[in-house]
């Protein structure tokens, strides 16, 4: 009863703005809604499969956009049509219930960091199609790498940038229910440098325990179900190995248990992600050598973070169209399925390309977002079974 008054009081805000005319489905509710105080291992085993809404607000204004585009030219930057309620209500209906919506601030902020008004609205009339639907909701910072630079000489200006970015989207939606999550940063790396996929970067993983810590403080700082709310952080350049997770700090938290560390699952790499030499269309889980770095990683996760009281989430993992779903179906069944015996939701990656890979285009899309139709459903059903739904 209560997860569906919680529902009832969103919609019946968004419908009493509405009534006054201008962008209701954009704004937050101005009251608190019920907010169910459970640790972060309870919440993500109410999760069975997500969904990422890959290459849309998270297209960068260098694709052609600018800090004046309209909204619709940086939601469309990469190819993909605008979110539309009928897409998120599609993704629920196909089993999934939980969505990750990756998004890039850079492209809307001025020289104070201050986030254009309309970007925000968009942003939150998404975050509202899943609300609405009762799905959980990870809300992030996306490919801002030259915002927030993890070096020495920049790290002045990038906690700045930080501090700002995260005030005003924390503020925002500060009103929201236990099911809204936000994640500090993805693949957190030093930018443009030559050893930003070195994940030895001792200084890279020094300033991002730094910013990790100025994350929680910020948001819980925000008060309301801000203090509270479940917070997902990464390791540097989200490696599983030396010392970007020998050095890896958990921030301190004034809430109990409301931590998350996030990784990628685009294992192995020559099935799932690898669009140059070498890679391969097949994979079985009847061969050892395609399951073995999948158990061995799930096995590294679990020692590192979950056997330490520390819940993960995969929040992204997926293999890319070679005219092998058969394959694909049965990678993703068994990554999903030994990925759930240790209590780890996956989010499947889907950029909005669902015809074939090619060099420059990687086909990881399920769902046709023009159409809003299934393109991929064995590999839907593939994920559910694995989630043992």
């Amino acid at each position: 009863m209560r997860r569906i008054s919680a529902a009832l009081i969103l919609i019946f805000f968004i419908l009493s703005v509405a009534c006054k005319g201008g962008g209701a489905r954009g704004v937050p509710p101005s009251e608190t809604l019920p907010f169910n105080d459970i640790s972060a291992f309870d919440l993500i085993r109410n999760i069975n499969v997500g969904w990422n809404l890959g290459n849309a607000l998270d297209a960068r204004y260098d694709s052609g956009t600018a800090h004046t585009s309209t909204v619709r030219a940086l939601e469309t930057a990469w190819g993909n049509p605008q979110t539309t309620k009928a897409n998120i209500d599609a993704i629920k209906t196909a089993g999934f219930n939980a969505v990750r919506i990756p998004v890039t601030w850079h492209k809307v902020i001025d020289s104070e960091y201050n986030i254009r008004a309309d970007w925000m609205e968009r942003v939150t009339e998404i975050v509202n199609y899943a609300s609405l639907n009762d799905m959980y909701v990870i809300l992030n910072t996306y490919h801002d790498e030259n915002l927030f630079v993890l070096s020495d000489k920049m790290m002045p200006q990038t906690e700045k940038a930080f501090i700002r970015i995260w005030q005003q989207i924390a503020e925002n939606f500060k009103n929201y229910d236990e099911k809204l999550m936000f994640e500090a940063m993805s693949a957190p790396r030093i930018f443009d440098s030559p050893d930003e996929w070195n994940s030895d970067n001792t200084e890279g993983i020094k300033n991002l325990n730094t910013l990790n810590q100025i994350f929680v403080d910020t948001i819980r700082n925000t008060g309301g179900s801000n203090e509270k709310r479940i917070l997902i952080i990464t390791t540097f350049i989200s490696s599983l190995s030396g010392p970007a997770v020998d050095s890896f700090i958990l921030p301190k938290d004034t809430a109990a248990d409301k931590l998350i560390i996030a990784v990628r699952g685009f294992i192995p790499y020559n099935f799932t992600h690898n669009p140059g030499g070498g890679w391969s269309s097949t994979w079985s889980k009847s061969f050892l050598g395609d399951t073995v770095e999948i158990d061995e990683t799930l096995s590294i996760i679990e020692n590192l973070f979950i056997s330490r009281g520390v819940p993960v989430i995969i929040i992204e993992m997926g293999a890319i169209n070679r005219n092998n779903n058969d394959s694909r179906a049965e990678w993703a069944e068994y990554f999903v399925s030994r990925a759930k015996e240790r209590n780890i939701p996956c989010f499947w990656w889907d950029n909005g390309v669902t015809e074939l890979s090619t060099a420059t285009r990687e086909g990881f899309g399920i769902f046709n977002r023009s159409s809003n139709k299934v393109e991929h459903e064995e590999i839907i059903d593939a994920l559910l079974r694995g989630a043992g739904e």
